[in-house]
């Protein structure tokens, strides 16, 4: 939710609330509106870090570890921070849409899959954005969004922020492991005993040598 205009500008009904799932939607807002300026997001693990204090195995405190999207966003320039623990009243408005969809839509919809729940959920989004009047800002919320507050992105940053990031060293065969699944780098580039920086999704995985230059995209091998 924007949270100036209530305009709701990106959602998914998905099996599981995984990093990717949630990642899928936010490159959703991004790419249709751009960045915002700051994303405000409950305590759940996939958000913030939950390591307190020092680590009797490795010398990090809090601040030395980030999650995924913690670095998508630091990447992007995109202010990230949560409400307090024990705080559900930091995001009433988030919290006062999901009474007001369930009162409206959850206990009115009969679609039987997710796809026909994504469909059947996307126009009602549609009639709140274009003619709910919120109760507080006694307005539409399309009426009162501002674009002009959101910064324009590029695919290409987004293909390389919103992803997993790690890294591997390549063989002498010219080959590097991955979750149990070798992959072999075409001829053409030679980096055996290389470090390689991997960014990658469900479906692929893009390979970046030590100076950051594109190698090569690999379809992900699944066992």
């Amino acid at each position: 939710m924007d949270e100036y205009s209530r305009m709701i500008v990106g959602w998914q009904w998905a099996d599981a609330d995984t990093v990717w799932n949630n990642m899928c939607v936010l490159r959703g807002i991004y790419e249709r509106y751009g960045l915002p300026k700051m994303l405000y997001t409950d305590n759940a693990s996939m958000f913030k870090t939950i390591r307190h204090g020092e680590s009797s195995h490795q010398r990090h405190r809090m601040h030395g570890y980030e999650t995924e999207l913690q670095r998508a966003m630091r990447e992007l320039e995109v202010t990230m921070f949560s409400h307090g623990p024990y705080q559900p009243q930091s995001k009433g408005k988030i919290e006062r849409f999901f009474r007001f969809m369930q009162g409206r839509f959850i206990s009115r919809h009969d679609e039987r899959t997710i796809d026909g729940l994504n469909a059947s959920f996307g126009r009602w989004v549609d009639w709140y954005n274009r003619c709910h009047v919120n109760r507080t800002t006694e307005q539409v919320p399309k009426d009162r969004h501002t674009p002009s507050v959101w910064r324009p992105v590029s695919c290409e940053s987004l293909n390389r922020t919103l992803c997993f990031k790690d890294t591997r060293k390549a063989d002498k065969c010219n080959t590097f492991k991955f979750e149990g699944a070798a992959y072999t780098i075409p001829d053409s580039q030679c980096l055996a005993h290389m470090t390689l920086s991997l960014e990658y999704t469900p479906d692929s995985i893009r390979a970046y040598d030590r100076h950051d230059r594109f190698i090569h995209q690999f379809d992900r091998i699944t066992k």
